[in-house]
């Protein structure tokens, strides 16, 4: 990544600042009152290229043991990141709903 505007990890920390600081407003135009303690989630979707896993790297986020994403808890904003791609999200979701999926094809008995 060139820059930290292109950066999705940096682009999602800065948006949890500003929502802290009270600086984002709702879809219907009302201020989101300022919160430091607010928790923060931020989950990335990207393609792991090789310039995505230096932003990971460089967030100090740690792969997971699939190899399709990257997790990690960035201190200096309080947020636990977590970038995926897109094959490991269609991976988790199907072997999430495997026995669901299943269960829907087996015949009556």
């Amino acid at each position: 990544m060139a820059s930290d505007e292109k950066n999705p990890i940096h682009q999602a920390l800065e948006y949890v600042a500003r929502i802290r600081a009270g600086g984002v407003k709702t879809v219907a135009g009302r201020p989101i009152p300022p919160s430091a303690d607010v928790p923060a989630f931020c989950y990335v979707l990207a393609d792991l290229t090789e310039p995505m896993r230096n932003c990971c790297a460089n967030a100090n986020l740690r792969m997971a043991q699939d190899g399709m994403s990257f997790f990690g808890f960035n201190e200096a904003r309080s947020a636990w990141v977590e970038v995926i791609s897109f094959d490991g999200l269609l991976k988790a979701a199907n072997e999430r709903n495997r026995a669901f999926l299943d269960k829907l094809q087996s015949p009556a008995n």
